[in-house]
């Protein structure tokens, strides 16, 4: 009796699925674990952040708490925080008004004479008050 031998030579053709055909099995499966893998692996970072941006809420209750102590240069730190947030037009107008105020106010417990924080802040709130929301006729009467 005589033995016959085949040698197996996936990627030169033949009868045999080959790995390397893009339409065979082996192939799509070994693609479609590495495109999981590099889909986990982008949106782990983007999960991750979401998990430790503190929520708009927390920040400002902490902030406001911090304001009432005459804490204005940590208050303004965490409105300043809040500022990067993703925030409605309200809350994003609550802000910029804090962080103007917060601003005069820590520069006023430093007694210093230079008035440059002083004339920023106050440009900025007359800016913020002369902009209103729901003011659009009054200013076009204007």
């Amino acid at each position: 009796m005589e033995q016959t031998y085949t040698t197996h030579r996936p990627c030169c053709g033949g009868d045999s699925p080959d790995f390397h055909d893009p339409f065979s099995f082996h192939y799509m499966k070994h693609l479609s674990a590495l495109l999981l893998l590099l889909l986990v692996s982008l949106l782990s970072p983007i999960a991750h952040a979401q998990a430790r941006q503190p929520d708009y809420n927390q920040l400002k209750a902490e902030a406001e708490r911090l304001y009432a102590e005459a804490s204005y240069a940590q208050s303004r730190d965490l409105y300043e925080r809040a500022a990067a947030l993703k925030l409605s037009a309200t809350d994003e107008r609550w802000v910029q008004i804090r962080l103007a105020d917060t601003s005069w106010r820590a520069q006023a417990a430093t007694e210093t004479a230079d008035s440059t924080v002083y004339d920023r802040a106050r440009a900025r709130l007359e800016e913020l008050v002369r902009d209103r929301p729901g003011d659009a006729a009054t200013h076009d009467a204007a």
